[in-house]
């Protein structure tokens, strides 16, 4: 039933109709509910009734939710969401920037979201944007029209001189299809210190997690000529070295020293207090959704803001000192 059939029935104005749907103060409160009763008895009033919800909407856009370190990222975005009453609409990319697209638009043209918070994200955002956009570690574009909080990789380059500090000077990278970045980045710390880069010390697995790290560390033992530290993309990718190591006789740090990026929870691991690069998760996001909250107060700034917040190496027990 179309909008004129039921303002027929209930002897009004397709006007009439339409402003008592869309909550219009024009319409008296008795003629908006005889309407709506004529349109739940002819099954028609869920097809036009759209109440407005009550709360903020924050839709939070993130690659995925198997990480733990993205879920660190959403423990602390919900946590400020539901204290300021708001609600969150969580998405998820898989690495996909068409999909990224396809959700800012849902987002844009249909959720009616107050804002959004992209993590690590990929597609720009146009400038023709009324929803405030905030976006966390993500790609710089230049015509963006977002506010970024960028994340260093100052600790990946810490890492490589305290390699070298302890000795080493044969480094290897261990990583995933995703982690390119890193390994781009460890390429240029080894080159600021004059390390040599071993092509054959640089493995990119096709799996992920644990299992990369198993993966990697096999290609790794195979080698003649082994590496005496190795640099993993992330914390879980080390775990699965340590397990690999271990397995085969060897151990850390006497045999390998080894460090983690991400420095989630299980820093200590199976008695390895594992180094790692730290991220402060709660100091980014808190910084996001106070910048968040600007734009929805004072929308259409003149410039953008573009932060960058640094990684810090945590030092523990997992990388030794080589004696020469």
């Amino acid at each position: 039933m179309n909008l004129s059939q039921l303002a027929q029935l209930a002897h009004v104005s397709v006007s009439t109709v339409s402003k008592a749907f869309s909550a219009s103060s024009d319409i008296a409160p008795e003629t908006r509910q005889y309407i709506f009763d004529i349109a739940k008895e002819h099954g028609c009033f869920e097809k036009y009734y759209k109440e407005k919800y009550d709360r903020p909407i924050i839709a939070v856009i993130c690659p995925e939710i198997r990480s733990t370190y993205y879920t660190a990222f959403l423990d602390v975005l919900e946590q400020r969401i539901r204290d300021w009453g708001a609600a969150l609409l969580l998405f998820t990319t898989n690495f996909d920037r068409q999909q990224e697209m396809d959700i800012l638009h849902y987002c844009r043209c249909f959720a009616k979201v107050s804002g959004i918070i992209c993590i690590g994200g990929y597609a720009p955002t146009h400038a023709t944007d009324e929803i405030p956009v905030v976006k966390i570690g993500a790609t710089n574009h230049k015509t963006d029209h977002a506010d970024h909080i960028q994340i260093s990789n100052k600790g990946i380059y810490d890492a490589i001189l305290h390699l070298k500090e302890n000795g080493h000077k044969k480094i290897a990278f261990i990583g995933e299809k995703l982690t390119i970045s890193k390994q781009e980045h460890f390429v240029k710390a080894m080159n600021r210190q004059k390390l040599p880069v071993m092509e054959e010390y640089l493995i990119t697995s096709d799996y992920r997690f644990e299992q990369a790290g198993e993966d990697c560390m096999q290609k790794l033992l195979s080698l003649s000529k082994r590496p005496t530290a190795i640099v993993a993309a992330y914390d879980y990718i080390a775990f699965g070295a340590i397990n690999h190591i271990r397995r085969n006789g060897f151990c850390v740090p006497e045999d390998f020293s080894i460090i983690g990026m991400d420095n989630i929870s299980p820093s200590d691991y199976q008695g390895i207090r594992l180094t790692s690069v730290k991220v402060d998760f709660l100091q980014v996001c808190n910084r996001a959704f106070d910048l968040l909250q600007e734009r929805l107060k004072h929308p259409h700034p003149q410039t953008h803001v573009q932060e960058v917040f640094e990684t810090v190496l945590i030092k523990r027990d997992s990388v030794t000192t080589l004696h020469t």
